[in-house]
């Protein structure tokens, strides 16, 4: 049985007329948000669950007694609704909503939305299955006993990094390691000529060529190896082919690539300090 307070048993069990509607609180890395189906905002305390915010609503769910995890369906229609500036649907599309804290507590108002009389938690748990659709986000939310099956500890021990160029843990600025160039003449579908260049061999290696002019503006492809040809003009290989040449004059925009080894990191992007890979650590077959 959830527990209540005096005042809710009171507006529950009594002969005042009550109100009801669902809050979501949910813990993302950008920040917590807030919402409610209730017309106006909630507050309780200095929080605020805001009416404003997407729309959130429960589907299916399972709850069990003992050590079961339970179940609760959520889906989220965004609307025009952002996430720290990104479009909630782009958001959800890059891994925001994976794994983020949701909390469902149902609200209770005596005789209008202005007088809350109490609060009852519903679900508690994480999201374990994120399905975006063309208007709405379909979520899957396991109660926090499931965290009890993950492995521990959660990092493996292994000598590359495993995090992401640039991300909240690798935390490299890549303002230094990204130039916007244009291609040269004698580009092909797998080479790109790149004027205004002087980069050393493979420095861009791992990397990635973003075009921004001409048909073919807002293709990315992966840099496979790069060398000087000539002077100032750098010789750039790419993965997968484009599906035609570009002409000279073409935008261009390339980023470095890690190869997530503790000399690119250190070397590279003077970043050792975040480096989370363990390059000493004893392989499993060591003799002891």
């Amino acid at each position: 049985m959830k527990p209540t307070s005096t005042q809710l048993d009171s507006t529950l069990y009594g002969t005042d007329n009550h109100l009801v509607a669902e809050l979501f609180t949910f813990e993302f890395r950008e920040g917590t948000q807030r919402w409610t189906s209730a017309d106006v905002d909630v507050v309780s305390g200095s929080t605020t669950w805001s009416c404003a915010g997407p729309g959130v609503s429960k589907g299916k769910s399972r709850t069990k007694t003992g050590l079961e995890v339970d179940t609760i369906g959520l889906t989220v229609v965004p609307g025009s609704g952002t996430l720290a500036g990104t479009p909630m649907l782009q958001a959800a599309l890059q891994g925001s909503f994976d794994d983020v804290r949701v909390l469902v507590q149902r609200a209770y108002f005596s005789g209008s939305w202005g007088n809350l009389a109490g609060m009852v938690t519903d679900f508690d748990g994480r999201i374990v299955n994120v399905e975006p659709g063309s208007t709405r986000i379909e979520l899957t939310v396991k109660s926090l006993i499931a965290s009890m099956s993950r492995a521990f500890p959660p990092r493996i021990v292994q000598v590359s990094c495993p995090y992401v160029l640039g991300d909240g843990w690798c935390q490299v600025n890549m303002t230094p390691h990204t130039f916007s160039r244009v291609a040269s003449s004698g580009s092909t579908t797998t080479v790109l000529r790149v004027g205004s260049s002087t980069f050393t061999t493979n420095d861009l290696k791992i990397g990635t060529v973003s075009i921004t002019s001409g048909p073919m503006s807002g293709s990315t492809r992966t840099i496979v190896s790069n060398s000087q040809v000539a002077t100032g003009i750098t010789a750039v290989e790419i993965t997968p082919a484009l599906p035609q040449v570009p002409p000279s004059g073409t935008g261009l925009v390339l980023r470095r690539g890690c190869d997530h080894t503790l000399l690119k990191c250190s070397g590279t992007f003077s970043n050792i300090a975040r480096f989370g890979g363990f390059p000493f650590a004893p392989s499993s077959d060591a003799g002891t």
